[in-house]
């Protein structure tokens, strides 16, 4: 395969995921052109980039999007097209039949994209295959949520069954809520559902998140990856900042390769967990269809999935990539920032958040064995200038954010 022939487009070049798919396609000398609505996007910066598209917000203007996408594409000659994030995902597949001629998408049908996106049809799917899940309510008629109330055992989390559902042409995308009485639960399942409807009840769960990350081709299992979160931009979960790769989990492999393949799934793919800590018994939390935040980690361990993606698309026979390092660190400094905040002001007091003087003194371990970061390296001193500028401007992002956790992606 001549690397320097290849030419591929990434979509939502403003997220970490991007970055980590430009970096390591273009270390390669595979020309990568990175596309955003936003002309501020991260992956705009690193020396990797070689060519900046602008197109329509796709979660404002979806037709807009797809036909600036496809004009561009059939007007510039490209191998492979990456959508980064769930609406890009959404968009594309839904359209698939218009870019194949084209180019070649890294992605799977609109069909198998949904029953990932869709966390209604991967808890059905799990009860089926008997993979541990945590107790999840699924309603079909809004009124029943007053008497669900009341047999409740609290907190609960209310989530929306996708994470980004189009509404009259608009991409909603609506938050986790943590909830801990009968009252909190009806008002904001109700105020959920008039955004999208029928949203998830499920029990709160402690414990440590684990990330299986997958790449199938054919049904083959081409590379395999886990890491464990150490630090999220919000204390209670959610996108990481600091990880760690560790050795794989032999159960939740054989449940995210078993969950995968009932979805006929093809391509790359993070499955993720939680090990409970009232049972020790990982429970599976959802399916991530598209590349992930995280992604940086498992390629300076030695699984570089956007390469591996990019040979089985290009027809090439790959040997599998089943080993891989432990115990390497990679952070979101940017993220940490957030999260170092987030511990200092405590803006959920009935959680239990890390310990502050525990917080501060892991945080200013800027230099540590194994330690890399997203984004930043003296080999790439414009995208580092820009990590730094982006973290100075934290203190006025925070001024104009309403009082809550404080994540900003």
């Amino acid at each position: 395969m001549e690397n320097r022939l290849l030419k591929v487009l990434v979509t939502s070049a403003r997220t970490k995921a991007a970055l980590a798919v430009t970096k390591s396609l273009g270390e390669k000398g595979i020309i990568v052109i990175c596309a955003d609505h936003s002309y501020d996007s991260l992956s705009f910066y690193t020396k990797y980039c070689k060519g900046r598209v602008i197109y329509p917000n796709p979660g404002t203007e979806p037709e807009k999007f797809i036909n600036f996408l496809l004009d561009h594409i059939k007007s510039n000659s490209y191998d492979i097209l990456f959508p980064i994030t769930d609406v890009d995902m959404y968009l594309i597949s839904k359209n698939l039949d218009l870019f194949l001629p084209y180019v070649k998408v890294a992605g799977n049908s609109h069909h198998i994209f949904m029953k990932a996106l869709d966390k209604s049809a991967t808890i059905e799917m799990a009860k089926k295959l008997n993979i541990p899940i945590p107790k999840t309510i699924l309603l079909e008629d809004i009124d029943d949520i007053y008497k669900i109330a009341e047999k409740l055992r609290y907190p609960v989390v209310v989530k929306p069954r996708q994470s980004v559902t189009f509404i009259s042409d608009k991409a909603m995308v609506c938050n986790t809520k943590y909830v801990f009485s009968k009252g909190e639960l009806i008002s904001n399942y109700i105020s959920l559902h008039k955004k999208i409807p029928y949203p998830l009840i499920q029990e709160y769960i402690q414990g440590e998140e684990i990330g299986v990350f997958l790449l199938l081709n054919r049904g083959a299992l081409n590379a395999v990856f886990s890491h464990r979160r150490i630090r999220s931009t919000n204390p209670l979960g959610g996108v990481s900042c600091m990880r760690e790769s560790v050795k794989i989990n032999s159960m939740m492999k054989f449940f995210a390769v078993k969950l995968l393949e009932e979805i006929n799934w093809n391509g790359i793919a993070m499955v993720e967990f939680k090990i409970d800590s009232s049972d020790n018994i990982p429970k599976l939390m959802e399916i991530n269809g598209r590349f992930w935040g995280s992604l940086q980690l498992a390629i300076i361990s030695g699984v570089d999935f956007p390469y591996l993606l990019l040979k089985t698309l290009m027809g090439e026979t790959i040997s599998p990539v089943l080993d891989y390092r432990k115990g390497i660190k990679c952070r979101d400094l940017y993220g940490d920032f957030i999260h170092f905040y987030n511990v200092l002001m405590r803006p959920d007091k009935r959680f239990e958040y890390p310990e502050k003087f525990f917080t501060a003194r892991q945080f200013i371990k800027f230099n540590e064995r194994n330690l890399y970061y997203d984004s930043i390296s003296l080999e790439d001193p414009k995208l580092t200038l820009k990590t730094f500028w982006d973290i100075m401007k934290l203190p006025y992002l925070h001024k104009t954010k309403k009082k809550g956790n404080y994540e900003i992606n």
